[in-house]
């Protein structure tokens, strides 16, 4: 008969269960799976990865721009100013009224923060309307990201035509000042600006000044490479905008500006308008519908929908100017971006990419597609070229306000064209919808990661070929040893 030996401690240790319920043995695999998470890029686990402590399941993703890598494994101190403007917590928004002048009726502040935490990382974006005294339609919105040693705002604007400043800092405690009854002034230099003054790292603005329209209904006109017979254009100044507090979506961190042509004989905007959709994020990642662009804590996205209005040609096609100041006497720099991964947005490869400086300090990403209906598919989706960006006489332009604010008079632009559509294909009048989208940031772009459908199908293509040769020499080897060793020597 067979005795067992005695289990001495270190056995009895080893069988113990472990604080999760695991034996010993078994906490080496799971440590080691655990770092092969931690370690996996973001395109193998999906768009928002490493959650490391991240309550409200928040993720972090490639090209975080300025708020980046820099500030991973950092805390940031309190910002001065945003705890009295609303916060969100376990997902119910707090805004409490603001400090109201004598003889004025308090109001709710319209503002909103997102306050989401990465291990040791905290990152905040808030929203907030600038209410005008004098004027309610005057849209002022305000999108602040702070990070741990840096800050990103964008100021949007209806003031003139639709405008966009952004500017990027340099710590967590910049500012954004703004004198509404100077703005409003036909001299509203320095009425806007961000502080400290010398905490600015990168400055620069959009502006959109008209929507055209052409009839490319007759293919020859459009040889020489224009898009059709011009209209005349919309000047987007002459628009008149609702209250961009009707529209705003704390939840989503989203606004919408809203705007019809205000002397408008024809009935064009009749039942149509034009919408800037203005989105903040507090999370990497894609959103549902297409184009999917990749968007990060620290940018916004920009939505352009042209809906319901009357097209004055048989195959119009709309198309939109940009206008951009010009840093240092240089345009800023039109780049493509190719890729073969698709999956976020089927049969379109590339990126078209408006930079300032290089290396890149602020961008506008987009890609070369619009669509044509409200639930966009491939189907329905229409081309989008852009003109090459080229200086502008800043007569040329119509003034906007905030821009001329934080730069001053004497800035020049330049401009380039969007055109939505072509000769051949679908057009806006089909379903008189129109919709296209562009992220706005600043420091390098996010950058793609292949997704795990891409991965696998790469692994098939180039690792059968492999298999195959490898399994194929394996077996010429086995059957030659079969055929020596059957070999009885006559002697």
């Amino acid at each position: 008969m067979t005795r067992s030996r005695p289990r001495g401690r270190a056995d009895m240790l080893a069988q113990r269960p472990g604080p999760w319920g695991l034996c010993a043995p078994c906490r080496p695999l799971l440590l080691l799976q655990g770092l092969l998470l931690l370690r996996a890029p973001a395109g193998l686990l999906g768009e928002e990865t490493r959650r490391v402590g991240a309550p409200g399941g928040a993720g972090t993703g490639k090209g975080e721009g300025l708020l980046g890598g820099a500030v991973r494994g950092l805390r940031p101190p309190p910002v001065a100013g945003l705890a009295s403007r609303g916060r969100v917590r376990a997902g119910v928004a707090l805004c409490p009224l603001r400090s109201r002048a004598p003889g004025r009726p308090a109001r709710a502040a319209c503002s909103h923060s997102s306050e989401r935490e990465w291990g040791w990382t905290r990152l905040l974006v808030s929203l907030e309307v600038i209410p005008a005294r004098t004027d309610p339609l005057v849209n002022l919105l305000h999108i602040r990201a702070v990070g741990a040693n840096s800050t990103i705002h964008y100021l949007w604007s209806s003031l003139g035509p639709p405008a966009v400043l952004v500017v990027g800092t340099d710590t967590p405690h910049s500012v954004l000042r703004v004198n509404r009854s100077s703005l409003l002034s036909p001299a509203p230099e320095g009425s806007v600006a961000v502080l400290p003054a010398d905490s600015v790292r990168f400055s620069s603005a959009l502006l959109f000044p008209r929507l055209f329209e052409f009839e490319s209904a007759n293919s020859s006109e459009s040889e020489d490479g224009s898009p059709g017979k011009p209209y005349s254009p919309y000047p987007l100044a002459d628009f008149s905008w609702e209250d961009v507090n009707s529209t705003l979506d704390p939840t989503k961190l989203s606004a919408v500006f809203q705007g019809r042509l205000s002397r408008d004989p024809s009935g064009t905007f009749a039942n149509g308008s034009l919408a800037f959709k203005v989105q903040a994020f507090s999370a990497s990642g894609h959103p549902a519908h297409l184009p999917r662009l990749l968007h990060t804590a620290d940018t916004s996205q920009l939505e352009l929908v042209l809906s319901g209005v009357v097209p004055r040609g048989n195959h119009s096609l709309f198309g939109l100017e940009v206008a951009a100041p010009a840093l240092d006497s240089e345009c800023p720099q039109l780049k493509q971006q190719k890729s073969i991964d698709d999956e976020y947005c089927p049969t379109v490869f590339q990126l078209d990419q408006l930079l300032w400086h290089s290396p890149p300090e602020g961008f506008l990403q987009w890609r070369p597609v619009a669509f044509s209906q409200k639930q966009p598919t491939w189907k329905t989706a229409l081309p989008c070229q852009v003109t090459p960006p080229g200086p502008a006489l800043a007569t040329q332009l119509p003034q906007s306000p905030i821009i001329r604010a934080f730069f001053g008079s004497s800035v020049n632009f330049c401009t380039f064209n969007l055109t939505f559509g072509d000769s051949t294909g679908p057009a806006y009048g089909d379903q008189r919808y129109l919709s296209w989208s562009a992220i706005l940031g600043v420091g390098v772009p996010p950058v793609e990661s292949f997704s795990p459908l891409a991965l696998g199908i790469m692994a098939m293509v180039l690792g059968a070929p492999g298999l195959l040769l490898v399994g194929g020499g394996l077996g010429l080897l086995l059957l030659r040893h079969r055929r020596y060793s059957a070999y009885e020597s006559i002697n």
